[in-house]
């Protein structure tokens, strides 16, 4: 199984800007929760029946699904649980502490090792149990000791905005779509690219992907280190992302700050009538009470 390439993101500064208006439409399914170290998280769907958008959470291991498309539910649902599924196989083959003798990696980078590892193998497991013809994205967070990690697979996007002083946000973009403007799945794909309508990184679509061989389930793996701030991650579906990822992390940020649920304010402002999102809030202190065991 391959390692992916770990990256930590650089940052873009933020600040406060004029309040975007909200659409007319009140997201119809919210959902929020805290993991025993602290960290909280919130979701939000619009459009109950007929938005092809999920999201789930495993709070005892820390991680977040979200997915959208034909597969939504399923994938939403069984991502985090493939994803700790995954983890202890990998060390089952290799445990940790193996991975750090003999001049390897020390024990922070071995963990970011079998994560990006265990989220690969995760969303090969989830494209293999899909029946849905059409293709779904999928994002997964998890959150470790050792950083966060963001699984994307897809459409569906992932930023990261840092709370540094109470008036600046930093923002990380923690994913990019993969589809034919993507730099990246141009070079990956060469000759032969699937079609610009369709997504090139899929869950699902067997007969799809068959017939373009250049979609693939493997997701991009990314590692953002913690910061002493609160620090949000934004999951969120295509639909939310329409004028870039700093908007939603200003909105993001705003709404936490007044007490609104962060995940309906990106539905909301972003007039994303048929999308999902998922905000996790990790507090500074919360960091010395996680660890790197799903």
């Amino acid at each position: 199984m391959l390692a992916l390439p770990l990256v930590v993101l650089a940052r873009d500064a933020l600040h406060r800007r004029p309040r975007a208006p909200f659409c007319a439409c009140e997201p119809q399914s919210t959902l929020r929760g805290v993991c025993p170290s602290g960290v909280r998280y919130y979701a939000a769907r619009a459009h109950l029946g007929e938005s092809e958008a999920r999201t789930g959470a495993l709070e005892r291991a820390h991680v977040f699904a979200l997915a959208e498309g034909g597969a939504a539910a399923q994938a939403a649902a069984e991502l985090p649980q493939l994803a700790v599924a995954a983890w202890r196989q990998v060390l089952e083959e290799a445990p940790l502490w193996s991975r750090t003798a003999d001049g390897l990696p020390a024990l922070e980078d071995a963990a970011a090792e079998v994560a990006a590892e265990s989220l690969s193998r995760a969303f090969a497991w989830c494209d293999q149990r899909l029946a849905v013809s059409e293709p779904s994205s999928g994002l997964v967070c998890a959150v470790l000791r050792s950083g966060i990690y963001v699984a994307s697979c897809g459409l569906a996007r992932t930023a990261v905005g840092t709370d540094v002083d109470g008036l600046t946000v930093l923002c990380d973009e923690a994913s990019v779509p993969h589809d034919a403007l993507s730099e990246s799945e141009l070079a990956r794909v060469g000759q032969g690219a699937p079609p610009k309508s369709l997504p090139w990184r899929a869950l699902g679509a067997k007969q799809l992907k068959e017939k373009h061989p250049g979609i693939i389930a493997l997701p991009d793996v990314v590692r953002i280190q913690h910061s002493s701030g609160t620090r949000l991650v934004l999951l969120a579906s295509e639909a939310v992302w329409a004028q870039g990822p700093r908007k939603p992390v200003l909105w993001a940020m705003e709404a936490l700050r007044a007490g609104r649920c962060p995940a309906a304010e990106l539905l909301k402002r972003g007039d994303a009538a048929m999308a999902a999102a998922m905000v996790i809030v990790i507090p500074g202190h919360a960091i010395e009470s996680l660890s790197d065991e799903l």
